[in-house]
């Protein structure tokens, strides 16, 4: 919460920068698998961390303040660690064409004209993230069952446990930012996965045409590759 006395201290400006990085952090947690021939472990689900992970937000704030600095982050990464999970990435949001519409919508528009961007959902497809992207683009606008090898063609994932998921909604009072979070544990070899996009409903029967499918912001991470049961975490953090 930014205060009257940090304001009066003149660093504002700091405090602005900080909170406009819009980002996506993305954190592994792998099946530990002790001899070839014995019994796999899973790793505790983050909604499964309780206090331990409500905590996390202030690490990445400290981190993000290291990295204005010119320094490594550090404190997220390394609690992570300690709960047995793996930071994969921290990167940058864009925002889509179509996203901007449909925030403008949302906050304003005609009623129904917008919706509620909650809905998240993953692929392995290496295009470069484009403004001009929407749920009728590639890979959007096209559905992948199976693992496949990363590619330019590649849609987005409908099974192997990394289907489009519903994302948890957090937001602390007069902050100038939300996040979106959500948790896949994969249910076979995924070889690679590293595009993610924010969208306003789950719906992909009718692509780029639905109301309710719109891709409100995309982001890509450290392509990811994951065993049976291992989990991928994303924290999409949206700046306000």
């Amino acid at each position: 919460m930014v205060t009257d006395e940090l304001r009066a201290a003149g660093v504002q400006d700091l405090l602005d920068e900080v909170s406009a990085k819009n980002h996506v952090t993305v954190t592994v947690f792998k099946t530990i698998r002790p001899a070839k021939n014995a019994r796999s472990i899973t790793k505790r689900v983050m909604q499964e961390m309780g206090q331990s992970f409500a905590h996390m937000p202030a690490l990445m704030q400290q981190d993000k303040l290291r990295v204005l600095a010119g320094l490594k982050p550090i404190y997220l990464s390394e609690a992570l660690r300690r709960m047995g999970g793996e930071l994969v990435s921290v990167t940058p949001n864009l925002r889509t064409n179509v996203g901007i519409d449909f925030v403008a919508d949302s906050l304003s528009g005609p009623s129904g004209a917008g919706g509620v961007a909650d809905y998240i959902g993953l692929s392995n497809n290496t295009a470069t993230p484009a403004a001009g992207d929407a749920s009728s683009t590639v890979p959007w606008s096209s559905a992948q069952a199976a693992d496949a090898a990363a590619s330019g063609t590649t849609g987005e994932y409908t099974a192997v446990g990394l289907a489009r998921k519903q994302a948890t909604y957090a937001h602390t009072g007069s902050a100038t930012s939300y996040t979106m979070t959500a948790t896949w544990t994969a249910t076979g070899t995924i070889t690679s996965v590293r595009l993610a996009g924010l969208f306003g409903g789950s719906s992909k029967t009718t692509q780029g045409n639905s109301a309710n499918n719109k891709l409100f912001l995309e982001n890509t991470f450290t392509a990811t590759t994951l065993a049976n049961t291992d989990q991928l975490s994303l924290t999409w953090t949206v700046n306000i």
